[in-house]
């Protein structure tokens, strides 16, 4: 993502977020007050750490795959860590659908919060983004634009993250210290949701050279209302994970239910600097 589509999300997201009401801060039952990392969640951040999964859609159908990447840039005096996810839909895929894209979030390499972050869709026409700016007060100014419509949102609240950067420090998240389970607070364009992750004991699947030690991990995503309270007690997202135990912690597979059906995330390859790539 280069410097043009960083200026067009800054000046998205500065023209909307003025009209946004001032919500009352969340946190509490809703959201995690503190998130205890492991002592190599670092591990996870790691710069030039490379990623990828294969994306089935409905259980059978290969719609293409998803890279994350870690890198750092500089920002005056101090260093912040990049996080890209690049979705790259099959060339059958791309020409019928309108998926795809990429996501930027800058990260405060001290604290693993995120600064900023910007989605950008691959459409041709109309793309849609999403853009959050950060305040180190808590304070979270939002927006999207998609086609003539346009949000923002204000949201005040501990630990809001963007959707990415959710998923990649949940992979960070000392879930023994929190009883196996940690809720967070995700906001995504107009739309603040409540992210729950649940992970279970450790187990061993597979056997031979294909085995494997992590925990089953279960993803549940609820839309909050103006009020942050859930619209429905029914998920938006449910999805089962599996979180290895290997340096950088990396996901082996994401499977379950998304709005408009169910996705399944296979990992292929995990390469980090510091250390030989998974087999």
């Amino acid at each position: 993502m280069g410097k043009t589509v960083q200026k067009i999300g800054w000046g998205l997201l500065c023209g909307l977020f003025a009209c946004a009401s001032d919500p009352a801060p969340l946190g509490g039952e809703l959201g995690t007050t503190t998130l205890p990392l492991r002592p190599e969640a670092r591990e996870v951040f790691e710069v030039g750490a490379k990623s990828r999964y294969d994306i089935t859609w409905g259980g059978f159908l290969p719609v293409g795959g998803v890279r994350y990447e870690v890198s750092e840039v500089r920002d005056g005096d101090q260093k912040l860590l990049v996080l890209d996810a690049i979705t790259e839909p099959s060339a059958l895929v791309a020409a019928f659908a309108k998926i795809g894209g990429t996501s930027r979030t800058w990260i405060d390499p001290d604290t693993l919060r995120p600064r900023a972050s910007i989605w950008v869709t691959a459409a041709r026409k109309d793309p849609a983004t999403r853009t959050a700016f950060f305040g180190g007060d808590g304070v979270v100014h939002s927006a999207k634009v998609e086609g003539k419509l346009r949000e923002s949102r204000r949201s005040v609240g501990r630990d809001i993250l963007d959707p990415t950067l959710a998923l990649f420090l949940g992979r960070a998240i000392d879930y023994d210290a929190l009883g196996g389970e940690a809720r967070l607070l995700v906001v995504e364009g107009g739309d603040l949701h409540q992210m729950t992750l649940r992970a279970g004991p450790l187990e061993t699947r597979g056997e031979g050279e294909d085995q494997n030690v992590g925990r089953p991990l279960s993803v549940e995503t609820r839309r909050l209302d103006a009020g942050g309270q859930p619209i429905s007690e029914e998920p938006m997202t449910r999805l089962e994970a599996f979180l290895l135990e290997t340096p950088g912690r990396p996901l082996l597979e994401m499977r379950g239910r998304v709005p408009g059906g169910s996705v399944a995330l296979e990992l292929v390859s995990h390469e980090r600097p510091s250390a030989a790539p998974l087999p």
